[in-house]
């Protein structure tokens, strides 16, 4: 068994469009907001090899040295268009389910339907790649359809991870029923590389004692006299940047003391 990504960046960019947009993080937190108050449930899945479902969107082939052409005919991962490709794949296959893109966020689906007892609400389906979360009174009903036109990877589960963040179910002070997403496990994971890196280095992260600043109180940044950056701890820091970008997006940065000097 082999998996073959396309070298998309030697091709020439197609004439058409090739953005995909996703699902955002505020959608997902509104969401399961709509599923708290309405007594919803939530149910997430991940459907297999996503981009190998549409057609490509390009004329390109291969060949061996014995002369033998190969057309591609799939949306190969690696090709500038195959992300465009399965998201028209996967919209019409929302459509034929009776869902439609809502105005706010295209990548959150929803179908007008009636719950058990004749009230009437909306589905709701958001889509972030291959990434699908559901929230209905039985949000395994239009998942299991989802399995019939593609292979999903495990089985309907309720959620308790989504795009990257931590996604819990509690009950509140009043005893009501909440969803909360946070970033613990990405940035926990995020310090452990750090510290995995520095001890290789005979470096550690230091502790300024329990308080919630991570420097002490007499750090004077603006004298700072050590070396500028090479080129690759530049782009380390850069990486760094860009994970506690990402935390804030998630949700509250609650272990960001641990993250301190380094000596």
């Amino acid at each position: 068994m082999a998996r073959l990504v396309a070298d998309g960046h030697k091709t020439r960019p197609p004439t058409s469009i090739t953005y995909s947009s996703v699902v955002s993080r505020d959608s997902v937190r509104i969401a399961l907001t709509i599923a708290s108050l309405n007594s919803l449930h939530v149910s997430a899945c991940d459907i297999g090899n996503a981009y190998l479902n549409a057609a490509c969107r390009e004329k390109l082939w291969t060949g061996s040295e014995k002369g033998s052409v190969m057309i591609i005919a799939r949306a190969l991962y690696g090709l500038q268009s195959s992300g465009a490709a399965w998201r028209s794949t996967l919209a019409q296959t929302m459509e034929m389910l009776g869902y439609r893109p809502t105005q706010a966020d295209p990548d959150v689906w929803i179908k007008r339907v009636s719950k058990q007892d004749g009230s009437q609400y909306y589905k709701l389906m958001l889509i972030y790649v291959d990434d699908v979360l559901h929230i209905a009174e039985n949000p395994e009903e239009d998942i299991a359809k989802h399995g019939q036109e593609y292979r999903l990877k495990d089985s309907v589960r309720p959620p308790d991870r989504y795009l990257g963040g931590n996604i819990e179910k509690g009950q509140t002070e009043d005893g009501s029923v909440a969803w909360s997403m946070s970033c613990y496990d990405y940035l926990n994971n995020a310090v452990q590389q750090i510290k995995d890196e520095l001890k290789e280095k005979n470096m550690s992260l230091k502790h300024f004692g329990t308080g919630v600043c991570p420097y002490p109180a007499c750090n004077s940044p603006e004298v700072d006299i050590t070396p500028v950056l090479d080129e690759e701890m530049t782009n380390r820091f850069q990486q760094l940047i860009g994970i506690l970008r990402w935390s804030i997006e998630l949700g509250r940065i609650d272990i960001l003391t641990e993250v301190s000097c380094l000596s």
